[in-house]
């Protein structure tokens, strides 16, 4: 798998999570909901730009070193939401 491509699946991981977090702290009791909704859409806007970017194959100029950094970033985002979850 090229850089670009793992980046782009990495930060759709990462914006999947977001807005789950986001979902699961507007339905909270005492938080925000603005802080939640604001989390939920701006974690579907990451998901949706990076589904762009996987389908119409957009040319990044992404380096294995920042590519290995947002795969382990989509790791610990993932992490954290089933924590959340499951916890």
């Amino acid at each position: 798998m090229d850089a670009a491509r793992l980046h782009h699946l990495s930060l759709l991981l990462v914006g999947v999570s977001l807005g789950l977090n986001g979902y699961v702290t507007t339905r909270a009791n005492g938080v925000s909901v603005v802080a939640g909704a604001a989390a939920a859409v701006g974690g579907a806007l990451l998901a949706v730009v990076s589904v762009y970017s996987l389908v119409t194959g957009a040319e990044s100029n992404v380096e294995t070193r920042v590519a290995m950094l947002s795969a382990l970033g989509a790791v610990l985002a993932v992490s954290g939401t089933l924590l959340v979850l499951f916890a």
